[in-house]
């Protein structure tokens, strides 16, 4: 299910974003939670539908490119099924930061990197 995650958001970075923006993805543990964030550089949201982005067949008014708008619903739902949860935010030097939190036995990890 992860991986749907994780395609769903890099495509919509590549789909959404100007040519040539940068689009990051980053991993870690802290805390018991696995942290996933996939930002870009684009243009962000309009803080109007920040909110509404998760909502099923939701899409961003004028939007040209092809679509169901059930992506991000997709995001949402399988890292609820995680016991996950998902947000969105849009960076203060421009473009939107996806960020996911799960559950995890970070302990575990933590004692192999002392082995």
């Amino acid at each position: 299910m992860m991986e749907h995650v994780l395609l769903n958001l890099v495509e919509n970075a590549v789909k959404y974003t100007p040519v040539n923006s940068q689009i990051t993805i980053e991993a870690s543990c802290q805390d018991d939670l696995l942290l996933l964030v996939v930002s870009d550089t684009g243009n962000g949201f309009p803080l109007s539908t920040i909110d509404k982005v998760f909502d099923k067949f939701y899409r961003l008014e004028g939007t040209t490119s092809s679509g169901t708008g059930l992506g991000l619903s997709i995001v949402k739902g399988f890292v609820e099924a995680h016991d996950g949860k998902v947000g969105l935010t849009n960076k203060q030097e421009g473009g939107a930061k996806f960020t996911i939190e799960i559950p995890a036995e970070t302990s575990y990890l933590n004692a192999l990197k002392n082995e």
